[in-house]
């Protein structure tokens, strides 16, 4: 069975699409479905499911999935030992990422890991935490930024104390001036993320006895604080988490204070490929250059 056909699997499931996925690997659709006829014929079942939505996996081919992974991922680690042997890094670090981490930590690590291993190429995954969480455990990615405890089956190394905050329309008038308490913010309409980019958010409520419903369950941090500028409720951010500026909102720390935490998780630190490696190190020294570990 060939490598090369376990990697056009890879990217008709990423893709959802024969044809994005073979613009991606810049070959014919008629060639991707080849490959993966090929690959259901070897395996004597059917892999994909066709509909209008898309494509994807059948019963059995998530199954395999897995397995497949973890060929691809000793291939890659056997390629990258042999490079190292002959005094090369090459091979390719897969990164999983949320969205404030990739706007205020990812574009200086980057550039620098490229500038010292201009031939390793980094691929970025960006999602909510439990779709990190999940893409670590199935070997989609190598690395990833996880929050609080959500991967405590992984090697994670804590790295940052981030603070929460209230943000609140301009007319909101605190009882404390310059905070808001847990008792504040129980009177609130709380604007919350959708499930699986609202851990920390849990948690806090967890932690502080609130029940908490809302009519909006939106994805981005930039929209929350839209519909608070709107008058339309309150949101708890941390303070790490970008937005424009200069949107008419106040902010206001919470006391006593409160925090998510960030890691970096992996599966097997003694299997990883160099890559994966010298990643892990790049994004220690980012964290401790700045400043950033406070915990």
């Amino acid at each position: 069975m060939s490598l090369y056909n376990y990697k056009i699997l890879e990217t008709v499931v990423q893709q959802r699409s024969f044809g994005k996925a073979a613009l991606v690997l810049n070959l014919t659709p008629s060639a991707i479905s080849h490959a993966v006829n090929k690959l259901e014929e070897d395996f004597g079942m059917f892999l994909f499911v066709r509909d209008r939505k898309g494509v994807y996996l059948t019963v059995d081919g998530e199954r395999l999935m897995p397995y497949i992974r973890s060929v691809q991922q000793s291939n890659e680690l056997l390629k990258q030992q042999v490079d190292e042997i002959h005094g090369l890094l090459r091979g390719t670090v897969r990164l999983a990422t949320f969205n404030s981490v990739t706007i205020r930590w990812l574009p200086q690590i980057i550039k620098s890991f490229r500038a010292e291993h201009p031939m390793i190429d980094i691929k970025i995954y960006q999602g909510g935490y439990y779709e990190i969480t999940n893409w670590l455990k199935s070997n989609i990615v190598d690395l990833g930024f996880v929050v609080n405890d959500i991967a405590a089956s992984m090697e994670v190394i804590p790295l940052h104390k981030d603070r929460l905050i209230c943000i609140t329309p301009q007319d909101y008038i605190p009882i404390h001036k310059n905070y808001v308490t847990v008792e504040d913010m129980k009177k609130m309409n709380l604007i919350l993320q959708r499930d699986g980019y609202n851990t920390e958010m849990l948690d806090f409520f967890e932690r502080n006895n609130m029940k908490v419903s809302s009519s909006f369950n939106v994805e981005t941090d930039e929209a929350i604080v839209a519909l608070v500028e709107a008058g339309l409720g309150y949101c708890i951010l941390s303070d790490m988490i970008s937005y424009n500026h200069n949107m008419e909102v106040n902010v206001y720390p919470i006391i006593p204070n409160d925090y998510r935490t960030i890691g970096l998780a992996m599966i097997k630190h003694q299997n990883a490929a160099p890559a994966t490696i010298k990643m892990r190190k790049k994004i220690l020294e980012f964290i401790h250059a700045n400043n950033l570990m406070n915990i």
